[in-house]
């Protein structure tokens, strides 16, 4: 589960599923019932960093995002095309 705050204040949260399968890392968000693969996807020790490319006007955009470990809160931020960004932490669920 995990929470991004938009420029302008507001509070959307968020699903976060990361994989590594067979050593190759994957990740996706869901905001609401609408699925965002993530790609350009890289892990450095307790770092990430990924892009959700998407296509504007016939042209690639990409939205980047970072995160740092710690503990077991991701802290980040993103940034768009356009100087639009923001911060996002999520958090592994814990069992029932």
């Amino acid at each position: 589960f995990g929470v991004t705050t938009l420029p302008d204040g507001r509070k959307v949260s968020f699903q976060l599923d990361l994989r590594a399968e067979g050593g190759k890392p994957s990740a996706k968000f869901s905001l609401g019932d609408r699925p965002i693969e993530l790609s350009e996807l890289k892990f450095d020790g307790g770092k990430i960093e990924a892009a959700h490319v998407y296509k504007k006007d016939g042209k690639d955009e990409s939205v980047k995002i970072a995160a740092e470990l710690k503990g077991d809160l991701l802290d980040g931020r993103w940034s768009a095309p356009g100087g639009e960004s923001g911060t996002w932490q999520a958090r592994k669920p814990k069992k029932l």
